[in-house]
C-alpha cells in the first residue's frame, strides 16, 4: 500500500499467526520531503517514522488510526534514503477499551533505526 504523500509504500510480511506484525517498507528517495530535510544530506524525519508506525498498525487492524500519545520514542540511527530504501517495521499491537497500544521498531538489514511505544485511537 502506498501512503498518500508518496513517501513510502508498505505491505504486510508476516503469516498473521503470531502476536508480532511485520511490514516490508520501501522508501521513495525522490520524494520532495527529503529536499527540505535536510538539503544535501537527506534523512527520514522522525515524525514520518511515527506516521509509518501508525499507518502500519491501522492496516494491520483494518481501521484508520491517529496518534494520541507517544509514551516512549528513541531514534537510534538516521535513515538515509540514499542508503536505506528497504526497511522493516516490527510491531506488537494490543487493544483495550480506550487505546490501541503499539510497540514498534524500524529496522534495516543489520541496523535498528528507531523504537517507539505509541497510544493510538480510531479516527
Amino acid at each position: 500500500m502506498k501512503d498518500k504523500l508518496g513517501l513510502y509504500s508498505f505491505e504486510r510480511a508476516d503469516d498473521f499467526s503470531s502476536d508480532e506484525v511485520f511490514y516490508k517498507v520501501s522508501l521513495n528517495p525522490d520524494n520532495r520531503i527529503f529536499s527540505g530535510h535536510f538539503p544535501g544530506q537527506p534523512v527520514l524525519p522522525g515524525v514520518m517514522i511515527l506516521r509509518l508506525f501508525t499507518l502500519c498498525a491501522g492496516d494491520a487492524l483494518g481501521m484508520a488510526l491517529e496518534l494520541k500519545e507517544t509514551t516512549q520514542c528513541k531514534f537510534l540511527n538516521v535513515v538515509d534514503p540514499g542508503r536505506f530504501t528497504n526497511l522493516t517495521v516490527q510491531m506488537k499491537i494490543r487493544q483495550d477499551a480506550h487505546f490501541i497500544t503499539v510497540m514498534a521498531e524500524l529496522k534495516g538489514e543489520d541496523i535498528n533505526f528507531s523504537k517507539a511505544n505509541l497510544k493510538l485511537i480510531r479516527k
